[in-house]
């Protein structure tokens, strides 16, 4: 918001400002008017000509945007400077959703949930971790699938261990950065485990995993960002 009544300063007014995007949006040049009019959106947010002609603009950019994840950020932010954020995509995450999320999970396969995990993990919380780990997932006290994960500098590196390497089994000990006289770090348990960590349940699989490093597992979890949170948000006004 500062930046937008800063840019609002060197131009003289919102009216001023808001007078140069009439001109652009009438000329076609929709971008520019969107920008400029959400500069008074930022700065003055219950200006409503702002927000109308910032809607306008961006129900152009839509029109015209071939691709339709671009379409729907331009009509969604346009209702939304029309109307606001509906009340509905305010409500915090009900049991149902925590459910419907549990399905899909319990459905994917272990690589997957992995994957969202590396998505979930706080970047700049685990901005400082460097270790890594064996994960062997069991089913009927036999081992399915095998992979090393590295947490390094807040990203979650996966390797799977049948695949990687041109189809060579990766040794713990050459994934980059391990010393070869460290102690290997492994986690044995069954697939819910992960699906346990994504959902910051560790407690509840603690008794059926196998592990050297519990503390680290544990770091691991208090990294997890809810991401349901993000679920609904402003797109343009906030």
């Amino acid at each position: 918001m500062e930046t937008a009544r800063k840019f609002i300063e060197y131009v003289g007014s919102a009216e001023a400002v808001l007078e140069k995007a009439k001109r652009d949006f009438e000329a076609g040049n929709y971008q520019w008017a969107a920008t400029a009019a959400n500069y008074v959106v930022y700065a003055e947010p219950e200006n409503k000509e702002a927000r109308y002609l910032c809607a306008d603009a961006l129900e152009q950019l839509g029109y015209q945007a071939e691709s339709s994840i671009w379409r729907n950020a331009y009509l969604v932010g346009a209702e939304e400077l029309r109307q606001g954020v509906p009340e509905t995509a305010k409500k915090k995450p009900g049991a149902s959703d925590e459910n419907l999320q549990n399905n899909i999970l319990n459905q994917a396969s272990t690589r997957l949930v992995l994957g969202y995990l590396g998505i979930a993990i706080g970047g700049e919380k685990a901005a400082d971790e460097d270790f890594r780990f064996r994960l062997q997932i069991t089913e009927d006290d036999e081992i399915t699938e095998s992979f090393i994960l590295h947490l390094y500098a807040g990203t979650l590196l996966i390797y799977d261990e049948r695949k990687e390497a041109n189809g060579e089994k990766i040794n713990v000990n050459k994934v980059k950065g391990n010393d070869t006289n460290e102690e290997e770090y492994y986690v044995k348990g069954p697939s819910e485990f992960v699906v346990a960590l994504v959902q910051k349940r560790l407690d509840i699989v603690k008794e059926l995993i196998e592990t050297n490093c519990y503390d680290q597992l544990a770091r691991i979890e208090s990294y997890v960002v809810e991401m349901s949170q993000y679920a609904q948000f402003h797109l343009v006004d906030r």
